[in-house]
């Protein structure tokens, strides 16, 4: 079950980007995704498409133009994924 904790749309109005919080049940612990969407789509029931963290973190999402986002906030969390590229969007990433 996913639960949006916030969305940034990009500067086009194009694209947009979610932070959600995933629980996969009770064999795995809670984490915190990023997914790239249409601004239009609704967030699938899947996986994030960009970042998967370890636990819950206070990610900060900021557009530096419509192929460019930056997520802040990762601290020290154990990363299970970390694309650099979705949908051609350039993401970087910082603490």
């Amino acid at each position: 079950m996913n639960e949006i904790s916030q969305t940034a749309t990009s500067p086009s109005g194009t694209l947009k980007a979610i932070v959600f919080h995933r629980n996969c049940g009770a064999t795995t612990g809670f984490n915190t995704q990023v997914s790239i969407i249409s601004v239009s789509g609704s967030l699938p029931d899947s996986a994030g498409n960009a970042l998967i963290i370890d636990g819950s973190a206070p990610l900060q999402l900021q557009w530096r133009s419509e192929s460019a986002l930056h997520l802040a906030g990762l601290g020290s969390a154990d990363i299970f994924k970390q694309e650099d590229s979705v949908a051609g969007v350039s993401v970087s990433y910082g603490n």
